[in-house]
């Protein structure tokens, strides 16, 4: 260690103080890469319809995202329990923290998501419930952990938040609409809700849904999409593109 020590300070001690700065972010930056091996790394989204709500179709992993609706039945749960499964790539869990057994499993089956590679976990309180999430979230073999969280104070969100980068896993938490108010670390906020049919087309089976990205890092200003549920065939089904990616997001280039 000491070697170590002598070796930065070697080469720290000449620089000007604002080059001391940068080499010291680049050795904080390397020691993270070591500990935290998907730092940085990302994942694709294969949902076609609401995959260029994001830059690249992608997501980061380490990163947590909640989903505001206001009722059930929304399709925020299917929307994000896809995105969860999107992360577990190289055969990584998702994890299920569903103390009201709310999640019905074959249901997952019909949106693709392989049920050999999902863990359910049942708290039987809310203490159970806060720290089983946080323990799934540091695990390196979790892509996601999927939970409908109706409340969550500012030090768990910011527990969550840091076990999420440390396990390189990303936290899915569908929350009712009055949370939209609660301070959040969350890197990503989403608002789903139902929109109606015009008149004349209310015998149709089909159902339209709006899709708002409220907050992602760089986002200057809401998304919206729309999207209609095909309810027999359970698939979404693009309605209206949005506009191309690069207007809506300031990118900022060179960022330490």
């Amino acid at each position: 260690m000491a070697s170590i020590d002598s070796a930065l300070s070697a080469e720290l001690l000449p620089m000007p103080s604002p080059e001391i700065v940068a080499q010291l972010r680049r050795n904080i930056s390397t020691i993270h890469r070591s500990y935290r091996p998907r730092q940085g790394q990302k994942f694709p989204i294969d949902i076609p319809e609401v995959m260029d709500l994001f830059p690249g179709g992608q997501l980061p992993y380490g990163s947590i995202m909640e989903w505001f609706t206001e009722t059930h039945g929304t399709e925020a749960e299917s929307l994000s329990l896809r995105i969860g499964w999107s992360a577990c790539l190289r055969n990584r869990f998702l994890v299920i923290v569903d103390p009201c057994f709310e999640i019905y499993p074959p249901g997952l089956s019909q949106l693709g998501i392989d049920l050999n590679r999902v863990v359910f976990v049942h708290p039987a309180t809310k203490s159970d419930m806060l720290w089983t999430i946080d323990q799934a979230l540091r695990c390196s073999a979790v892509g996601a952990v999927w939970s409908y969280l109706e409340s969550l104070d500012p030090i768990n969100h910011r527990r969550y938040q840091l076990a999420s980068e440390c396990g390189g896993t990303v936290g899915i938490f569908v929350r009712p609409l009055r949370a939209r108010k609660e301070s959040s670390w969350a890197e990503f906020r989403l608002l789903v809700q139902p929109v109606a049919f015009p008149a004349g087309e209310i015998g149709s089976q089909c159902r339209r849904i709006q899709v708002t990205l409220l907050r992602a890092p760089g986002l200057s200003e809401p998304i919206v999409r729309e999207v209609w549920i095909d309810d027999p065939a359970d698939r979404l089904l693009d309605i209206q593109r949005v506009e191309p990616f690069q207007r809506r997001y300031q990118y900022q280039k060179n960022r330490a």
